[in-house]
């Protein structure tokens, strides 16, 4: 078929996503329930990616070609044959079609060449919890005074489903508390890869069965025993509802991880954990370690930089010793940056949105604007620049082995040291953001 006058789309079952340092495709079930199967094309380059956000059937290929070279300088002479011999292969591979008319586009085209569309998202849905953990960050128990009701946050997980957001987690607080979970549940298991964040406390036969429906759940752990994991979490009982928790649901079939909060009284229980994670029949064990905010800024509950040293070389002998997946929950970056703030975000109970769980500064509030107003802000364009620690940024700090590769623990420890050579880029972030970080620096110093 002469492609010249033809109308190339985006075919159904087909997702392509793009982002200005380039894109992916994926399948999705269409409404008969059909899966695609992937082609063997699965990362796209930023040229591809280029051309294929114009394949919504209603352009004929050389009117993309011309608006290329209206795009580009130094086009090659050649560039309508490149063009019609890559839509030439899409089409092969299944992901385009080709019409002889102007057609409706029934596969999927979401992200942006112009803006970072964050791929993951943390959405904390209530700060409400039935425990009073000692270290929460949110210091959580009682919902905010300005907490969305689920009918308000239906149209924003939409809305972050339209722009592309592939991953979502939901989280509290304690989401089984909130009034109209079960909806929250459905509606992200529809539209995400969803993962679902619980104390496991709460979790009955009917929860479970409707649990099941999510692609992973994790289940927070601090300890082999009661004894130790009800000094955290201060509630008598809780350690056996987690772990009857974690049973239902594995009597269903769920991926279901133990997430392993360290800390200076438990750090040496990490085997015993990952045991007990293997006797439930958990899947994954995630290793997180506590920040010095909200109840736990205090102090108390940090791990000295030799427990961190001889964790993280517990965990490389414990992952060659056992099958289960041990990790971090937070996977560090070298690259120069974290992807804070653009590529992740943690969405609040009342709407702000913050780069990461920890470094909880708004940059946004998508209650109030469209997520797409926060993706394209100046605050958001600054971290797209911020570099991460690094040797080559910060030396010889002797925060580096715990900072290197993450914002969020550069900034709580920046305010530990003399000078900080990655607070020195704050002096270029836009306002309010960088009197927000200077002002929290300055309390922290303090």
């Amino acid at each position: 078929m002469n492609s010249v006058k033809k109308y190339p789309v985006i075919a159904r079952g087909y997702g392509i996503f793009i982002a200005p340092n380039g894109g992916y495709i994926f399948p999705y079930e269409d409404e008969n329930g059909v899966n695609r199967p992937l082609p063997p094309c699965k990362t796209l380059n930023v040229q591809a990616c280029t051309i294929l956000e114009q394949c919504t059937g209603h352009t004929p290929v050389e009117d993309i070609v011309h608006t290329l070279e209206k795009m580009f300088e130094n086009t090659p002479s050649d560039l309508f044959s490149k063009v019609k011999t890559f839509l030439d292969e899409a089409v092969q591979e299944g992901y385009v079609l080709y019409s002889a008319t102007p057609v409706k586009m029934e596969g999927l085209l979401q992200g942006s060449l112009a803006y970072h569309v964050p791929s993951q998202v943390l959405f904390e849905a209530t700060t409400r919890c039935n425990l009073t953990c000692r270290h929460c960050l949110l210091s959580a128990g009682k919902p905010l005074p300005d907490e969305l009701e689920t009918e308000r946050i239906l149209p924003i997980l939409e809305r972050l489903y339209e722009i592309g957001v592939k991953r979502l987690m939901l989280s509290g607080g304690e989401v089984l508390t909130k009034k109209g979970w079960k909806t929250l549940v459905d509606f992200c298991a529809d539209r995400f890869y969803f993962a679902f964040l619980t104390n496991g406390t709460l979790i009955t036969e009917e929860t479970a069965d409707i649990l099941s429906h999510c692609r992973e759940v994790h289940i927070s752990l601090y300890g082999k025993d009661a004894e130790t994991h009800e000094k955290v979490t201060g509630v008598e009982g809780s350690f056996e509802k987690s772990l009857k928790g974690i049973q239902l649901l594995k009597e269903r079939g769920v991926y279901c991880g133990v997430s392993a909060l360290m800390v200076p009284f438990n750090v040496h229980q990490l085997e015993d954990m990952v045991q007990l994670a293997i006797s439930l029949q958990c899947d994954i064990v995630r290793v997180g370690a506590v920040c010095p905010i909200g109840r736990a800024c205090d102090g108390q509950w940090e791990l000295t930089e030799k427990q961190r040293e001889l964790l993280e070389k517990k965990m490389d002998e414990l992952q060659k010793q056992y099958t289960i997946a041990i990790q971090w929950e937070e996977e560090k970056s070298e690259e120069k940056s974290c992807g804070a703030g653009y590529t992740r975000w943690v969405i609040t109970s009342n709407g702000d949105v913050y780069p990461c769980g920890v470094l909880r500064i708004p940059i946004g509030n998508v209650a109030r604007d469209d997520p797409v107003t926060v993706c394209t802000s100046p605050a958001v364009k600054f971290l797209q620049t911020l570099k991460a620690p690094s040797h080559r940024l910060c030396s010889n700090c002797c925060h580096l082995v715990t900072c290197k590769g993450c914002h969020q623990q550069a900034f709580f420890y920046s305010f530990q040291v003399d000078h900080c050579h990655w607070m020195d880029q704050v002096e270029n972030a836009p306002e309010p953001l960088k009197s927000a970080l200077w002002e929290l620096h300055k309390k922290k110093k303090r």
